[in-house]
């Protein structure tokens, strides 16, 4: 029952008035309507409905605008625990903009990670060219061909080489491939019978620097 008969524009004053009481079906009962009722009456009437989620809104549009100057949207957006391209879309939306100097702060960090990044390929493309170099030349020894390059080649007999890798991937030894040495570190699972490795073929067992 409501609480009191109402005329239509006493009903519409009223859910106006009180369309920010908690909670709203309060509201709506008061008035002996549905809660849709009580949205479509204040949309009618051009009134404000300041829901949880718009004050929360309101509170991070009101930090955009204070951090947006000087801070970039991946940074706001970290900050706030939010989207980035949220954050851009309100920047856009309220007007704001980075000053100039976050311009040109922004614009060199892009810049150097493009850079770096650059840097990254080459140095990754250059290391398998001279990885597949290394290996022809490997190739080319054990075959009794000449080498075509200044590369210093120590090959390890096949045999060594299997072993030393068997070992590698069982127990988590490292070594390089110019010499018939294992290394072992604090992850390494060392075999009890290392010397056994080191009379059948000729290896070295040995401590890895550990910083």
């Amino acid at each position: 029952m409501p609480a009191f008969q109402k005329t239509p524009k006493e009903i519409e004053d009223y859910v106006i008035a009180h369309i920010n009481d908690r909670p709203r079906t309060n509201v709506a009962e008061h008035c002996g309507i549905s809660l849709g009722t009580v949205y479509r009456i204040v949309r009618k009437n051009g009134g404000e409905i300041k829901s949880e989620l718009t004050k929360k809104r309101d509170g991070i549009e009101e930090q955009i605008v204070n951090m947006y100057p000087t801070m970039s949207s991946s940074e706001i957006a970290k900050e706030l625990g939010i989207g980035k391209t949220t954050v851009a879309r309100w920047a856009r939306r309220l007007g704001v903009h980075h000053t100039q100097e976050t311009i040109m702060r922004l614009q060199d960090k892009t810049s150097w990670r493009l850079d770096y990044a650059r840097r990254q390929l080459d140095y990754k493309a250059i290391h398998k060219k001279r990885s597949r170099t290394r290996r022809m030349e490997e190739w080319r020894v054990l075959s009794g061909l000449p080498q075509q390059t200044k590369f210093k080649v120590k090959v390890i007999p096949e045999r060594i080489y299997k072993a030393m890798w068997t070992l590698s991937k069982k127990y988590n030894y490292f070594f390089d491939r110019d010499s018939a040495i294992l290394y072992y570190d604090s992850q390494t699972k060392r075999r009890p019978n290392e010397q056994y490795y080191v009379d059948k073929y000729g290896i070295k067992f040995e401590q890895a620097d550990e910083e």
